[in-house]
This record gives structure tokens, sequence and C-alpha cells, in this order.
């Protein structure tokens, strides 16, 4: 494996036909053992059944959280991602999605997309999409009809990109006080376990000195960043017993429940279930501790060559 790069918002990884060491997939981490997931399928590591969207909505019962990760342009799971908040919003729950697809200075185009104001090209032209994400536009569009569809609002969770640069390059006391005072005052940098999933995400390259702290430091800020803006979005809204705040981001800001989730629940000691969505051209073994619920969807297989895009 060779090791990731950053991409516009996401980390991603190239295998070639032998398997990666450490797999990210199957850290020791959480619940213990392995579950074989089946292609085009939802699976329970609890229980290691079958599952579906109306079970993943019955997990949520009583929870304020729920976490999709995706990996990148993957239509398969931005359709399930769409799928999952429809039948949530069919089952009652008052819904508000967090997207790590959108910069938190755009929030106002994300209102007005959802109020019905704006056609799709005035949307995607003032939201400047390609500059904010970069994969195409067709993956996500399921998410944001719904959205517009049910008045369901629509929170970009993600800091400018030139933050979690600055951060990569220079660490995290380099960003300007205005970043800052937007910010928790202090990243924690000494979650074990984040940290080995972090690393082998990165396909287990050593990295020493500045660069492995700031590197590190950066993908800690965008799980931080992330979970600090969906925190002060429900402080401002109040919750009704059957509001839900639904996370969709890239599965390494969720797997584990090392990212986003794990930053929620040390700052507001609540927790929710987890949905990681993976890509294979076949049944494939998967940590228990990576989720509460896999989706495997499938992939087909180009000359030996496999892609993952971990979206983290």
């Amino acid at each position: 494996m060779t090791a990731l790069t950053l991409a516009p918002i996401c980390l991603a990884a190239m295998t070639l036909s032998v398997d990666p060491t450490p797999n990210p997939t199957l850290l020791s981490i959480g619940r213990s053992g392995q579950t074989k997931v089946a292609v085009n399928k939802v699976t329970d590591l609890g229980s290691g059944k079958t599952a579906t969207i109306a079970d993943i909505v019955k997990a949520s019962e009583g929870k304020k959280w729920l976490y999709l990760g995706e990996q990148h342009a993957t239509p398969a799971h931005q359709a399930m991602q769409a799928d999952v908040v429809r039948a949530l919003a069919a089952s009652g729950r008052k819904v508000v999605v967090g997207v790590e697809f959108i910069q938190r200075p755009k929030q106002s185009v994300l209102d007005e997309w959802v109020a019905g104001n704006l056609t799709e090209d005035a949307f995607l032209e003032q939201v400047e999409w390609k500059a904010q994400w970069g994969f195409e536009y067709r993956h996500y569009k399921p998410i944001f009809d719904i959205a517009k569809e049910k008045s369901i609002p629509m929170i970009g969770l993600n800091v400018p990109r030139a933050w979690v640069r600055t951060t990569s390059r220079e660490g995290f006391d380099k960003l300007p006080v205005e970043a800052r005072q937007q910010l928790p005052a202090k990243l924690d940098l000494d979650v074990k376990e984040h940290r080995e999933m972090f690393m082998a995400m990165m396909g287990g390259h050593p990295m020493e000195g500045n660069l492995a702290t700031n590197m590190y430091a950066a993908q800690v800020l965008w799980d931080e960043a992330m979970a600090d803006t969906a925190i002060k979005y429900r402080a401002a809204n109040p919750d009704t017993a059957d509001a839900i705040f639904v996370i969709l981001a890239g599965w390494g800001h969720i797997g584990y429940g090392q990212g986003i989730n794990l930053r929620v629940q040390k700052r507001t000691g609540e927790s929710g279930p987890s949905i990681v969505m993976l890509e294979s051209a076949s049944d494939m073994p998967v940590a228990n501790g990576i989720a509460d619920f896999v989706f495997l969807s499938k992939k087909p297989e180009v000359s030996g060559l496999t892609t993952q895009s971990a979206g983290s």
C-alpha cells in the first residue's frame, strides 16, 4: 500500500492484489472477532446477520446521533445514505443531516437549497462544489434531493481546507487566531486506538518527527472540527425527543468509534449507531469493532488493481 495522500478533503489509498499490512478493516479495536460480510448486503456486526435499513432505524431509536461512513464518490454508498435519511424521516424522526463535503462558510447556501430557493445549477455555483469537494456531484445528488424534498436541515460540517493544510504542514498552533477562535482550544492527540487506525490507513508506513505529528494533527482536526460544528448546531437548536443528527462522512472519520463519534461522545456523553460502507469485488471479512453495521457494495475487479477510497 502506498502512503495516503491528501486529496481535496479525503485520504485515498491504493493497493495491489496483495492485502496491505496492517489492514484498516481488520484492526483489533473494540468488539473482538471478525465477520465475513456479503456483497450488496448490510450486516449487523453484533449478531453477524443480514440487516435492513429498517434495522438501522430501529437501532437508532432513543439515540440523538447516527454515523454513516462512506467511501467517497461510490454511488451505492451515497444512495444508501439517502435511503437511511428517508427512512428516518418516514419513521417520524426530526432529522438533521451534517455533511463532510460542505464547509462551514457555505451554510447559508445549504439553507437556501433546503428551503427550495435555488435551482441545482445555482446551488452548485454558489456552494462552489468543485472547489469545496471535487468529486462529481451526481454521486451525492440523492442526498441533496431528499433533504430538499423533505425540508431536512443540512449542516456543512467541514472547516476551510486551508486550516487542515496549515495544520498538516506546520502544526495546529500555526493556525491564524480567527481560525483558532472557532475551534476547540486543544486537539487530543493521545487516543491510542485512533492513532492505530490512522497509521493503518496510511499503509503502516512509519513517520517521524514534526511530519508525523502534524499529519496526525490534521486528521484529528477534521474529526474534532466536524464534531464541534454538529455540537454547536444542536446547542443553538434545542432538541425535541424525536430529534436525530445524522453525520455523513468518509468512513475513516467514523470507523471503530474513533473519529467524529469519539469526539462527540467525549464532549456530550452521547453515542449513536455507526454504519461503515465498504466496497469489494467479493465477500470479505471485517473486524467486528469497525462499526455496528457494515454495508458492502459490489466493486468490479479491474486488471487485478483495486482502489480503496477510505474517505478519511
